[in-house]
């Protein structure tokens, strides 16, 4: 699950940085951020699935020690930015400005 997360975030950057290129060329394609929108959340999805199945491994019924370690952290906040990233992405896409300063 972590590998797909993975595979849609990056993907998710790629279109980004076409969007930008492209807005810094004038040509405004709007479609370009509902799809980093969408392939963001769905890494989101991918990393919070990914970080449970961690989770119920190293925390079973029969262990005492609970330690998940700075690792599980850094995944969650991993997680909440990439969700971040993709309700900017879609409430951009939404109000339609293009990442342009009205």
């Amino acid at each position: 699950m972590a590998i797909l997360g993975i595979l849609c975030a990056t993907a998710g950057l790629v279109v980004a940085v076409i969007h930008v290129v492209l807005l810094v060329m004038k040509k405004h394609v709007t479609i370009l951020q509902l799809v980093a929108g969408i392939l963001n959340c769905c890494a989101f999805l991918f990393f919070l699935i990914a970080v449970i199945i961690w989770a119920a491994d190293i925390n079973d019924a029969f262990s005492t020690d609970t330690d998940l370690g700075y690792s599980f952290a850094l995944g969650i906040v991993g997680e909440l930015f990439s969700l971040a990233a993709g309700i900017i992405f879609i409430v951009g896409w939404v109000s339609g400005n293009n990442g342009v300063a009205p």
